[in-house]
């Protein structure tokens, strides 16, 4: 079974100052390093997929620091912002991939941060993608 983050090495997770736990993920073959929220990492590995841009995590008991799976349920990205009153929009944008030429979404500010880090300029739908682009 794929699992979201197969083939990445995980440091963490470090709990931050407000009580959120945060994993540093690293893949060896492609240098792809993130930083992910802990209670989203779990609930991707327990859907065996990536949760979409549009899509948040909320914890139930409304305590930070409890990641337990019964604690943690997936919600609309707005309507969990609106619910904390912090309702800040994402602007999503729709890209195509240079291998496959499939069309995938990215969050623009992700995007941003990818190209002034991205020497090739190409953009991948995954990391197999991804792989098969530092090949060519």
């Amino acid at each position: 079974m794929n699992t979201p983050y197969e083939g990445y090495i995980m440091w963490g997770p470090y709990e931050t100052k407000k009580g959120r736990k945060i994993l540093t993920l690293f893949h060896p073959i492609t240098k792809h390093r993130i930083s992910i929220n802990h209670a989203r990492y779990v609930m991707e590995i327990h859907l065996g997929r990536r949760l979409d841009p549009d899509e948040d995590v909320h914890h139930k008991d409304e305590d930070p620091s409890n990641d337990n799976l019964d604690n943690l349920e997936v919600t609309n990205y707005l309507d969990h912002r609106r619910d904390h009153g912090n309702c800040k929009p994402r602007k999503i944008i729709t890209l195509q991939c240079a291998i496959c030429k499939q069309d995938f979404e990215r969050l623009e500010s992700r995007q941003r941060y990818k190209l002034k880090h991205n020497k090739t300029g190409k953009m991948y739908c995954s990391v197999d993608c991804q792989l098969e682009g530092t090949r060519v």
